[in-house]
């Protein structure tokens, strides 16, 4: 999931004392940046295979027919902030703004959950992991890829706002609130497209045909349908707290 927030940096500066009958042009272009960085992976192995699979039995990405397990789950949770600074020209009774600077950080933090009952199995719990982390991998490579897109996105959005105004000083508050919404709308439309392209990457490798061929890698390490049939599911108060993988 995402967290996407506005943190405010409003710079007041450079004001010219005049009577605005409008607002003109900006006095000079706004800069927008986009950059990404990551965290380490966190592996977690404490939950064991019923906990995880009864924490997707309500994910629309799961299998929908046949009998099936949860070994493993990949977490991968993208923090957002934006932060933006304004200048602006003017007087006390009227105030053109415009953006200077906006830059959105995007902060991937995955955790890897592999199931507590393959830890003896060797093979078994090798494929979990290479397959979570391949899920990761796909992430990472479609942020990298994004990342050049999501900048040129935003600064068509900033170019499109131009100046804003005017507004009175009493007005400038409130106008501050609503220019807050409107990029941080900006931002989600920016980031809607890049979580399109990655759920669609990832659906690709959580397929019935993927899963069985790791499932063939292991002989004997997979349970078969019959040991599905007799798992319990766990009590609610069990669950793993975990996103979508």
């Amino acid at each position: 999931m995402s967290i996407f927030s506005f943190l405010p940096a409003f710079a007041s500066k450079a004001f010219v004392l005049a009577a605005l009958q409008g607002c003109p042009a900006p006095l000079g272009a706004p800069v927008g940046d986009v950059f990404f960085a990551m965290d380490k992976p966190l592996y977690v192995t404490e939950a064991p295979s019923s906990v995880l699979t009864e924490s997707q039995k309500k994910n629309p990405n799961a299998p929908k027919e046949g009998k099936w397990m949860v070994g493993g789950l990949n977490d991968g949770h993208t923090d957002i902030s934006v932060t933006a600074s304004f200048n602006g020209y003017g007087d006390q009774d009227s105030v053109c703004l415009f953006f200077e600077n906006v830059t959105m950080t995007l902060v991937y933090r995955p955790t890897i959950f592999i199931a507590s009952d393959f830890a003896h199995q060797a093979c078994r719990s090798r494929v979990v992991r290479r397959h979570e982390e391949r899920h990761s991998a796909v992430d990472i490579k479609t942020f990298n890829e994004f990342v050049p897109k999501m900048k040129m996105d935003l600064l068509w959005y900033l170019r499109s706002v131009g100046t804003m105004g005017p507004y009175t000083t009493a007005e400038l508050p409130e106008a501050k609130k609503k220019i807050a919404a409107s990029l941080n709308a900006a931002g989600a439309r920016i980031l809607a497209k890049l979580e399109k392209t990655r759920a669609d990457r990832q659906s690709a490798i959580d397929t019935i045909e993927n899963y069985k061929l790791e499932s063939g890698l292991c002989p004997g390490e997979f349970p078969s349908i019959e040991e599905l049939e007799k798992t319990q599911a766990p009590a609610a108060a069990d669950k793993p707290e975990t996103g979508k993988p």
